[in-house]
């Protein structure tokens, strides 16, 4: 599980780092507290640390996210392979099982069989030789899954099938942002242990451009944030949008 752990951040690094004209060249090691360090020469040093935007309900509610999540991600994992296997291409999938369907495991492998056929008949039609994003509509999602988003970059060379339950932004406030920003922040006294120059926070989630709050583009351009972090973004993996965060001091 640390290994799956460590490989999709560093996808989600690679990914911002495509995204981001302004990363600096250097040498990326995977460390822990941060979960990156950018080595720019001798002297110069970034600590990276990368962390999910969560609802808050995901941290207090009595519905136990991750613990579902691993199961769901299981069953898309299977769609992947059961997807690549048959049509080759790499791409970015995000599912919302609804809560109120309990899956079970005995229907792992059937739910990942149509998952990966839904996703197949949704962009067979799409040219590849363009990069795409397709939200397949309600009326032709299984009653089990509430949202299915399909994205595909000419540039990209990896996948990435995940559920979004936890990070599931329905209203996209400051406040979601400043309560991800303190969780880190606790943190950071011990990061500063490694003596580095630069700390940079990414924060990442798949639900930025499906929040009920359309302008929120024109709110991160205008809202300020205080923070010991250098550095902070807001990272859409699926879009692929970047946002660098006001910060004042």
């Amino acid at each position: 599980m640390i290994q799956d752990k460590k490989e999709k951040e560093r996808s989600i690094l690679n990914d911002f780092i495509n995204g981001y004209d302004d990363f600096p060249k250097g040498q990326i090691r995977c460390n822990e507290a941060p979960d990156f360090i950018l080595h720019i020469n001798r002297k110069k040093s970034i600590g990276i640390e990368l962390t999910e935007l969560l609802h808050p309900q995901a941290k207090t509610s009595n519905y136990n996210f991750r613990q579902i999540d691993n199961l769901r991600s299981q069953i898309l994992e299977g769609a992947r392979v059961n997807y690549e296997s048959k049509h080759g291409h790499k791409l970015d999938v995000v599912s919302d099982f609804g809560r109120e369907i309990t899956v079970s495991k005995n229907q792992q492998e059937s739910f990942a069989v149509e998952i990966a056929q839904l996703v197949h008949n949704m962009i067979k039609e799409n040219d590849f030789n363009e990069s795409f994003y397709v939200t397949v509509e309600r009326d032709k999602l299984p009653p089990y899954i509430a949202y299915l988003g399909i994205t595909f970059h000419k540039k990209g060379n990896g996948s990435n099938w995940q559920t979004g339950e936890g990070s599931m932004i329905n209203e996209f406030t400051k406040e979601i942002i400043d309560d991800t920003i303190i969780r880190k922040e606790e943190k950071l006294s011990h990061y500063k242990k490694k003596r580095l120059d630069i700390y940079w926070l990414i924060i990442w989630t798949n639900y930025l451009d499906r929040s009920s709050s359309f302008n929120y583009g024109n709110k991160l351009e205008n809202w300020e944030f205080s923070s010991q972090f250098h550095k902070i973004f807001i990272f859409d993996v699926i879009i692929k949008k970047i946002f660098e965060l006001n910060l004042t001091t």
